[in-house]
């Protein structure tokens, strides 16, 4: 699954320096300003107690140390359910496994200045951890297609910033989508669920990356729990704000609405082109 040389993996490598010196150009020169939440990593560890569990975990084949980096709108919620399944499934199967999970990110939203170093301090450290000892680690990520993103950015957004949805949410989805395009340029330009997928790997530039796209995430799914999980958000109808978000898709753009999502998001459709992933609309 993860060795992406292999011709039946689904997968692909990235890195992120390698990527930015080819094309010349700093993270910081790709956005207006990055995002000091991201990344947000989430790690799934395990380890034997003794030797009689470590012969009955032989079967296993999830590598023992594996870090998720969640780009926001491509599947990181279902992969962090996937985690804790799996989690749960080997403590009941075998007690004599540490099955953990942590995740390492700032405190979305907190006021607490201390807790918030703190979890920055030991994000760091596990970065570290990951540049250091690259043979002993599995780093993966998913990404999707610019357009199709933005749009569940939009739909997601749009739940919780008020301002955003007191002045965008229309009648018409093709308006609503117009109106965040422009709102976003000088509104809400950092939000987490909007900057580019290649914001999210800020930290990163000395990690090997496996690169999943979203239509794989059955396929993660699978591998790790033998069954399919995932989490709804804001794009079903069951729990979007409104019908014309949940309804909402990028057949409701114009070409030059496509065009303007494609450019806004240039640097996300180098980044897919570089590791000869295309694009439905950018290509």
């Amino acid at each position: 699954m993860f060795n992406c040389s292999h011709p039946e993996s689904p997968c692909v490598y990235f890195e992120l320096g390698k990527f930015l010196e080819q094309q010349n150009i700093t993270l910081n020169q790709t956005w207006r300003s990055m995002n000091p939440n991201l990344p947000a990593i989430t790690s799934l560890r395990w380890s034997t107690r003794n030797v009689m569990a470590a012969t009955q975990a032989s079967w296993m084949h999830i590598p023992a140390n594996v870090s998720f980096i969640h780009i926001h709108k491509c599947g990181g919620s279902s992969v962090k359910a996937i985690f804790q399944a799996l989690r749960k499934q080997w403590s009941r199967r075998n007690p004599n496994l540490d099955v953990h999970v942590n995740t390492y990110q700032s405190s979305f939203g907190s006021s607490n200045l201390q807790q918030r170093l703190r979890n920055e301090h030991e994000r760091q450290i596990h970065i570290e951890s990951l540049s250091l000892h690259p043979s002993q680690q599995v780093v993966f990520t998913i990404v999707r297609d610019p357009v199709d993103r933005f749009i569940s950015a939009v739909q997601q957004v749009m739940h919780y910033h008020h301002d955003l949805r007191k002045a965008c949410l229309l009648p018409s989805a093709t308006r609503t989508i117009e109106c965040a395009m422009t709102y976003m340029e000088t509104q809400a330009a950092n939000d987490v669920h909007l900057v580019p997928m290649l914001s999210h790997l800020r930290l990163l530039h000395g990690v090997k990356l496996r690169v999943f796209q979203l239509e794989h995430l059955h396929v993660l799914s699978n591998y790790f729990t033998n069954r399919t999980i995932r989490v709804r958000d804001r794009s079903d109808s069951e729990t979007a704000t409104s019908l014309v978000l949940a309804n909402m898709s990028a057949s409701d753009c114009t070409q030059d609405m496509l065009q303007k999502i494609c450019e806004m998001y240039a640097v996300d459709v180098a980044m897919m082109h570089s590791m000869g992933l295309s694009t439905k609309y950018c290509d």
